[in-house]
């Protein structure tokens, strides 16, 4: 099955109508945040990880971010720290 299929599997499984309506109502949520934690979903459906471990997972960027963000002036570097951070949201 294709990456696009699983994807869409995903957002059939998990947004209903109702919910699919309301969430339009935040459109970088829906169009840009929802569809990227469906693809950051993709790999961890086929293995025995659970949904705790992904959260205890999600703490990793959200503490490198962290760090990065304190000891660090350089734009780029905190432009990855900005990453992080919205990694740990999706996840």
């Amino acid at each position: 099955m294709s990456i696009y299929k699983l994807c869409k599997d995903i957002e059939r499984k998990t947004m209903s109508p109702a919910k699919k309506a309301m969430a339009k109502n935040d459109y970088f949520a829906f169009y840009v945040g929802r569809p990227l934690s469906y693809l950051l979903t993709v790999p961890f459906v086929k293995t025995n990880i659970t949904p705790n471990q992904i959260s205890y997972l999600s703490i990793i960027p959200l503490i490198v971010g962290f760090i990065i963000m304190i000891f660090t002036t350089d734009f780029v570097v905190l432009l990855l720290a900005w990453f992080l951070f919205f990694l740990w949201n999706l996840l």
